[in-house]
């Protein structure tokens, strides 16, 4: 008959090691557990690890440096978050110290821009070219356009202080026109607002009766002499030539010098009028085949300039490709009759309609449209009305 089974009780050690062992598959199952929630992105990228080669190497895989840079534009564009116990505060379009300060600078702009024009104002007011202007109109009659253009060019060359060259104005125009008159107005004008030392009147047939070279020095030491004086005074010195065309080659050769760009400082500031009569039958067929009105318009004047008297002026001599030429036209029957009625007044007589009008149809005269033009212009006006003096008293004295 067989014992029965014998029981034996199980020891602390293999208590322990039965612990152990379900102790390690529960780890491993949770670790499989946590393993299948990792996302797909995470395992391709294990994958891809364990797929490289064991050597070290400074490669990045392609699509393994996409992925990080697209990580790292995403990780940017997170949103801000701000600490707990604050309040969110979205930012306000208000005024900036910015806006503040463009606004000082642009008051400064405007200021400066304004001084400048109150300075070219100024000198302007200096030299008075309103009053200027005025004496040129009340005194010059029937040239209107050309008396604008002369007055227009001394504005603008006074007008700022730092010049490139000198400004050289050419008064060209037939005989009896006014030419010399404006020139001496002009002059006139210079001494009461610049000083009779800075202004200077020379005539061909005078001041150059002998050689060139002579009177080319002469004129030299006179322009030096202007020109330094204004220098000191900080002004701008006016000279006059009169009958340019009587000049001699070798002083037209030194105006071509002196008003040119290339110049000591104190030879840049200068204003110069040279009056002549070259090309005054060109003017007076450009007038009578453009007799529109009784004097010339600036439309006309400007066609003028810019045509066959700019080209024939300056193959005369290369001082005439770098002036500004103005053109005075002829001057009409009621222009003359106006001179007359100016110069009786003048030398005293009380002017009468009927001595006028016989002294101006003692002048020969061109009909050109509905205008009447006269060739001699009012150049023997004085001469005239001076005779006419002579001839009442001799007949008084006679009478007596």
């Amino acid at each position: 008959m067989e014992s029965p089974p014998v029981k034996i009780k199980p020891s602390v050690a293999s208590l322990a090691l039965q612990l152990r062992v379900a102790e390690r598959i529960r780890q491993r199952y949770k670790k499989q557990a946590l393993q299948r929630e990792i996302s797909p992105r995470l395992r391709i990228r294990s994958q891809t690890y364990r797929s490289t080669s064991t050597a070290f190497t400074f490669d990045v895989p392609v699509e393994n440096g996409l992925k990080r840079r697209c990580r790292s534009v995403r990780n940017r564009k997170k949103r801000v978050l701000y600490p707990e116990g604050t309040s969110r505060k979205d930012p306000t379009q208000g005024s900036s110290a910015a806006n503040y300060l463009l606004l000082f600078l642009l008051l400064i702009l405007a200021f400066q821009v304004f001084n400048a024009i109150e300075n070219l104002d100024d000198n302007l007011l200096r030299y008075d070219i309103d009053g200027l202007e005025k004496t040129l109109w009340r005194e010059v009659l029937g040239q209107p356009t050309a008396l604008a253009l002369l007055v227009k060019s001394l504005a603008q060359y006074l007008s700022t202080h730092v010049h490139d060259c000198p400004v050289v104005l050419a008064l060209h125009g037939p005989t009896g026109t006014g030419k010399s008159f404006v020139g001496r107005l002009i002059a006139k004008h210079f001494e009461v607002v610049a000083g009779r030392h800075l202004v200077f009147q020379l005539f061909a047939r005078s001041h150059c009766p002998d050689d060139g070279a002579s009177c080319a020095s002469r004129i030299t030491a006179i322009v030096k002499q202007a020109v330094q004086k204004a220098e000191q005074e900080e002004k701008v010195p006016l000279i006059v030539f009169d009958d340019v065309e009587a000049l001699p080659e070798e002083v037209l050769d030194l105006l071509q010098i002196l008003t040119g760009p290339n110049q000591p400082p104190e030879h840049l500031s200068a204003i110069y009028i040279l009056i002549s009569s070259l090309g005054h039958d060109i003017i007076s067929d450009f007038v009578l085949r453009n007799a529109s009105l009784c004097s010339l318009q600036p439309l006309e004047l400007d066609i003028l300039i810019k045509g066959h008297l700019a080209s024939w002026l300056s193959q005369k001599h290369p001082l005439y490709s770098n002036t500004l030429l103005i053109p005075f036209g002829l001057l009409g029957r009621e222009h003359i009759r106006h001179c007359f009625w100016e110069e009786m007044i003048a030398e005293g007589f009380v002017p009468a309609e009927q001595e006028m009008e016989l002294l101006a149809s003692e002048l020969r005269y061109v009909l050109a449209g509905k205008c009447e033009y006269a060739l001699t212009g009012c150049k023997s006006v004085v001469s005239r009305v001076n005779q006419m003096h002579w001839n009442k008293k001799h007949t008084c004295a006679k009478n007596f």
